[in-house]
């Protein structure tokens, strides 16, 4: 069911910016997405290491940083940190199942929120964090090589 309402949530972010609705109402249904998608972090957490979990994940990584983001652009670190330790201090970190696009995203809003951890001078975590994130980008470059290799496989047709 979380799926169902990331897609709503999503359509009218996109209709309001369609719409050229105000910043501060674009981000209300962003935050509104966000705290859905936090109410539903417990549920999830039993799943670890299932595609499931890493799908709600990925989507609630993306979450975070569309709020962050936002938090970012009024200079607010201290509420955009905030937002991704929802994420990322709160479930298990991994990368597993993740593919493509999903894995860019969630990679991208981590190394996002480790800056800011960085830029706080909150170094306790980012040793073992740097180390999954180096692994995570080494896993999308692998995949990226194989779906290459296997496009470049195919038999072309004939003219």
């Amino acid at each position: 069911m979380w799926d169902k309402e990331d897609e709503i949530y999503s359509a009218l972010v996109g209709l309001y910016q369609k719409q050229q609705k105000p910043a501060q109402e674009i981000q209300a249904v962003r935050v509104r997405k966000f705290d859905t998608m936090t109410k539903r972090r417990e549920a999830f957490a039993a799943l670890y290491r299932t595609p499931d979990y890493a799908r709600f994940k990925s989507a609630f990584a993306r979450s975070a940083g569309e709020v962050a983001d936002y938090y970012l652009s009024q200079n607010n670190k201290a509420a955009a940190e905030a937002a991704y330790a929802q994420v990322f201090d709160k479930m298990n970190v991994t990368t597993a199942y993740l593919h493509g696009e999903e894995l860019d995203n969630y990679l991208t809003n981590f190394e996002k929120y480790l800056a800011l951890l960085r830029a706080g001078n909150k170094v306790a975590k980012l040793g073992q964090w740097d180390q999954i994130v180096k692994e995570g980008r080494a896993l999308q470059k692998e995949l990226e090589n194989r779906q290459l290799q296997e496009q470049q496989e195919q038999p072309k047709p004939n003219p």
